[in-house]
């Protein structure tokens, strides 16, 4: 496996410049050592690979939520509150104070 160089068109085996065979098939734009020296902005750059998460066999997939990327949230209905008045005092003698 070799890369090209995307400024001076050289080429070079993956062993040679630390770079294996699955980083090199994800690489969008690579420069080498020599053309990064004399223009420090040059910068290699891959590409944006999605990550799969493994799922178990015994589960089947959960494509509610996962297609649209948002988490797994079991939202709640907000609860009713009850507005409870405080009994009122009574006097010894059973009359209201």
């Amino acid at each position: 496996m070799s890369t090209g160089c995307d400024n001076c068109d050289n080429w070079y085996h993956g062993d040679c410049i630390n770079v294996t065979e699955k980083e090199a098939k994800h690489i969008k734009h690579y420069y080498c050592q020599k053309c990064r020296e004399e223009n420090p902005d040059l910068r290699t750059i891959f590409r944006i690979v999605p990550v799969q998460e493994p799922q178990s066999e015994s589960k089947p997939k959960d494509t509610s939520t996962s297609e649209r990327n948002e988490p797994s949230v079991k939202e709640e209905k907000p609860k009713k509150i009850k507005k409870v008045k405080p009994p009122k005092e009574k006097s010894k003698k059973g009359k209201d104070l």
